[in-house]
């Protein structure tokens, strides 16, 4: 009898086969949308400058969910000086991400859930859309207590995956316009809030921007504003949902984020 938990890595593993084989070394493998792709990189590295400048010791950075080595690639080449290890539970994004041949960084396969590194290896944990692949919230849970066994004492990470009230409230806005809400990813569960903020308490500490001392670092709800305009006003306007990367929402891409409509959301966590 095959077990849920192994149809559900099947479901993701041939997810990220087909993405690796559509997007190839793309920047827009695993995320279509530029402009998220492209705030998603700005706020990694400018919280990576805040914690570099107040941690000169960091060395050592870890990206779960690496996929075909796109980000890893642009911040080795912004922080020479560090060891990036970028880890996959796809094996073809991972050929992927070696073929691209970076100096200092090791691309290893694995699963978030229970990683063959030693505990208090890394300096700063990145991750982007990695631990809402885990489509039950005991994995997940088991996900961010790896998270924490592997960042050593003190040590950051910023994490940027999907979470349900904005998603929810994205959909309430469609609604009120006479769209229809739209289905959560079938290869994602979206973290509860709730659920979240109580798994991270005794593990982590949630750090504002205004602690790194700059309150223009982004905040949460960074992408709030574009999802709104891309997923609400576009759509309503053009009664398409296949649209990205439209004109009409790179002119408004200005905004600042207002409210919560996004599921992308980014927190920096510090290990207690």
């Amino acid at each position: 009898m095959i077990k849920e938990e192994d149809t559900q890595q099947s479901v993701v593993s041939e997810h990220y086969r087909k993405q690796a084989e559509t997007y190839g070394l793309s920047s827009l493998s695993t995320m279509p949308d530029e402009i998220i792709r492209s705030r998603e990189q700005d706020a990694i590295c400018r919280y990576m400058d805040v914690i570099l400048k107040d941690n000169p010791s960091v060395r050592n950075v870890l990206e779960i969910g690496c996929g075909n080595g796109y980000l890893l690639s642009i911040l080795g080449r912004r922080y020479p000086d560090l060891a990036f290890t970028g880890l996959d539970f796809s094996a073809d994004m991972i050929r992927l991400a070696r073929s691209r041949n970076l100096n200092g960084c090791l691309f290893m396969e694995g699963d978030i859930r229970s990683v063959a590194l030693e505990s208090d290896s890394f300096d700063l944990v990145v991750s982007e859309r990695c631990i809402i692949n885990c489509m039950d919230v005991t994995d997940q849970a088991r996900a961010l207590r790896e998270v924490h066994r592997l960042l050593r004492e003190g040590a950051h990470c910023i994490l940027i995956e999907g979470f349900a009230d904005g998603f929810d409230n994205m959909n309430r806005a469609r609604i009120e316009l006479g769209l229809k809400p739209l289905d959560m990813p079938y290869h994602n569960l979206f973290f509860d809030k709730s659920w979240f903020e109580n798994i991270v308490e005794g593990l982590f500490r949630m750090k504002k921007p205004a602690e790194f001392g700059d309150a223009s670092l982004p905040e949460f709800n960074f992408l709030s504003s574009h999802y709104f305009m891309s997923r609400v006003v576009n759509s309503c306007l053009t009664r398409r949902e296949d649209l990205r990367n439209t004109e009409f929402v790179k002119f408004f891409s200005f905004l600042p984020p207002i409210g919560n409509y996004a599921p992308v959301q980014l927190f920096v966590l510090q290990k207690a």
